[in-house]
């Protein structure tokens, strides 16, 4: 798809970054530590996502993006990249597909709620397209990091690459560092 080497660091120039469902992380989450964690987290990976311009896209059902504004996502994502759709499954709506496909990059990095509807639905959609899929598991609903989650499996089974926030951080700077490989620390 493009010119950057295939490795096994998740590189940021074949990249893009696409939230779906989801504005602010966890804000339904009880456990305040986790919901803290998960903003923190949220933000550098807007930080960093800019700064290594990793092209950034949200999408929601059709009324929910315009309640969807959140003052680091306004900083970070522009109005045109917020999506709304009326599928469930964000890979059907041709708009969206069709900027991704037009980026040339083959890194779908996902996070977002709603794991058995949207988010699993359109992880496996992007794979039939072979594009390389994964999936911020804390930057995700509950359900999907919960022991013997079945939305994880499936995905997992069908070639969906879990990370944390964290690690594709990590893989990131490597990455544009000229690394080509995961250093163990």
């Amino acid at each position: 798809m493009n010119d950057v080497p295939h490795s096994v660091l998740v590189h940021p120039d074949q990249s893009c970054l696409l939230f779906v469902d989801f504005v602010t992380p966890l804000k339904d989450d009880a456990d305040i530590d986790r919901q803290s964690a998960s903003r923190r987290a949220y933000l550098e990976l807007l930080q960093v996502a800019t700064k290594l311009s990793v092209p950034i896209f949200a999408s929601a059902r059709l009324g929910d993006m315009t309640a969807a504004s959140d003052e680091a996502l306004d900083g970070y994502l522009s109005r045109e990249n917020r999506l709304s759709r009326s599928a469930i499954n964000p890979w059907k709506d041709k708009r969206l597909r069709n900027w991704i496909f037009d980026l040339d990059r083959n890194r779908l990095v996902l996070a977002g709620g709603y794991s058995e509807g949207s988010l699993m639905q359109g992880a496996l959609s992007a794979l039939q397209d072979m594009y390389d899929v994964y999936v911020l598991f804390d930057l995700s609903d509950r359900r999907l990091v919960s022991e013997g989650s079945p939305m994880a499996q499936r995905m997992i089974q069908h070639g969906v690459v879990p990370l944390t926030t964290r690690q594709l951080l990590l893989e990131w700077a490597a990455a544009a560092n000229g690394e080509d490989e995961v250093s163990s620390e």
